[in-house]
């Protein structure tokens, strides 16, 4: 007769802790807008708070050097759980941009830390078949998400499941349980002609590597482009390398990517105009 080793038991149960939150914000779906924006956060941090964020492994190999960029430190906390980074900005980046993406990731982490389930729900425009380009369940996540078994089979109940897996995913990589505790996160400076192209990731990669990489397109740090903006971009891309994709040159709030750039920008995200 086979037993659990300790790191099942452990993934079971936080497997068990999340499915109870998606559960408990179903029943939430059901009450009044001020009753649901009274009650999410706090579901949320009883799901969710016990959780530890990942803890890189002494063997894992580094595989981006310090030499050509500037290292520093970003953190934000909410309701007792705190996400914090450690950011490697391009030195090629120019000093108008740093100061936009260092504004940016002030935005972009406080929003992200606070949580956007509520607005994730509210902002969805779903069509009649559902989100579109929902992140693959069969896609490796070094952290148990919470779908349900058996699947949603109405569009509020499958928005609200692909809001929890978004806010697990970004639970497990950015939650810290200690200060010497801090998520990569490698901003590349890149060169593209067209200035509505925003940037890159590379998708799926936090899977492979426990690091964060997105790359900036140079040309398209305008005066026009605020700090909620780029927060919403840069959120974009971190989605990417959690695994959600996209196809290219549609971008619509029926796809978890930007309802969630939506939420994190404050409202805009980047439609069929614009190109990453």
């Amino acid at each position: 007769m086979s037993t659990m080793t300790p790191a099942l038991q452990k993934a079971q149960t936080e497997l068990s802790d999340l499915q109870k939150f998606l559960t408990e914000l179903f029943k939430e779906c059901t009450q009044t807008e001020d009753e649901i924006s009274s009650s999410i956060s706090e579901i949320q941090l009883n799901a969710l708070g016990n959780l530890k964020g990942y803890e890189p492994q002494e063997k894992e190999e580094i595989v981006e050097a310090v030499n050509g960029y500037m290292v520093f430190n970003i953190e934000s906390s909410h309701n007792n759980c705190t996400y914090r980074m450690e950011v490697h900005l391009d030195n090629d980046f120019t000093d108008s941009a740093e100061t936009r993406i260092r504004g940016a990731l002030d935005v972009m982490l406080a929003r992200m830390v606070a949580g956007q389930l509520r607005n994730f729900i509210q902002r969805a425009q779903p069509g009649a078949n559902g989100l579109r380009n929902r992140r693959r369940k069969s896609l490796p996540f070094p952290h148990p998400l919470p779908y349900l078994n058996p699947s949603p089979t109405t569009i509020p109940e499958q928005v609200a499941e692909e809001g929890a897996v978004v806010e697990a995913a970004v639970f497990g990589a950015l939650n810290s349980p200690s200060t010497t505790t801090r998520r990569k996160l490698t901003l590349n400076a890149y060169q593209n002609s067209n200035e509505n192209v925003f940037g890159k990731a590379p998708v799926n990669s936090y899977n492979r590597q426990r690091a964060l990489y997105v790359s900036l397109n140079t040309n398209a740090f305008k005066p026009s482009r605020t700090d909620a903006i780029w927060a919403g971009v840069i959120a974009h891309e971190i989605l990417h390398n959690l695994g959600w994709e996209h196809p290219d040159n549609q971008y619509t709030l029926a796809m978890p990517i930007e309802i969630y750039q939506a939420c994190i920008s404050g409202g805009h995200h980047l439609d069929a105009s614009f190109i990453r």
